[in-house]
């Protein structure tokens, strides 16, 4: 993936607003300032904490990172060396995500928040139990995930199918009874990622 986004860790040369981290509003911590989209924030697990920024239009991703660290926690992102367009940005911190979109089509870049809302990690699980397949997972804003299961030895799918989810969550099971015993992989593909699991049958 092509990264059009510049993180700049030079705080010293930016005259950035001291941000109140006391405050439970997530927009507290985000600033546009001549260009930059600074974060300036305090995050006390280390988890379920990342920043995305998509095209607006294609609703490609062109920059993802993940924060690791707890404390502060400061970055400051280029927004006016991104080719022009609208980009919509997600900010979650501590299992908390801000949504908004940033815009550098006109001269002045912008910044509008969307709204608020509890975050919860994407994750995918595959249990197998004698002949029985127990999927189980949440896609956040997804609607749709494609399940496929695979004998790694073999080039076509076993089984393909798409999957409507409920506000995200998919629980469902296969009956694996017509497949031949082996290693296989089964994923659950989304519009932009896939997750993938392996399993034995005996």
């Amino acid at each position: 993936m092509k990264k059009y986004f510049l993180l700049l860790n030079v705080y010293l040369c930016l005259s950035i607003v001291s941000f109140a981290q006391d405050q439970v509003d997530l927009s507290d911590n985000l600033k546009l300032i001549n260009g930059i989209l600074a974060i300036n924030a305090k995050s006390i697990s280390g988890e379920d904490s990342f920043f995305q920024l998509s095209e607006k239009r294609s609703k490609k991703t062109v920059f993802w990172e993940v924060f690791r660290e707890k404390g502060t926690l400061k970055r400051n992102y280029a927004v006016e060396r991104l080719p022009k367009g609208v980009y919509n940005f997600q900010f979650a911190l501590d299992g908390k995500a801000l949504y908004g979109e940033v815009s550098n089509v006109n001269k002045d870049t912008s910044l509008k928040v969307y709204h608020s809302a509890d975050y919860k990690r994407p994750y995918f699980n595959a249990n197998l139990s004698e002949d029985t397949l127990s999927l189980d997972g949440f896609f956040a804003q997804d609607e749709i995930v494609e399940i496929s299961i695979k004998n790694e030895n073999e080039d076509e799918d076993a089984y393909n199918v798409k999957v409507n989810l409920d506000q995200g969550k998919l629980k469902t099971e296969y009956i694996l009874s017509d497949l031949l015993p082996g290693f296989y992989v089964v994923r659950a593909k989304l519009k932009d990622r896939t997750f993938v699991r392996n399993f034995n049958l005996k």
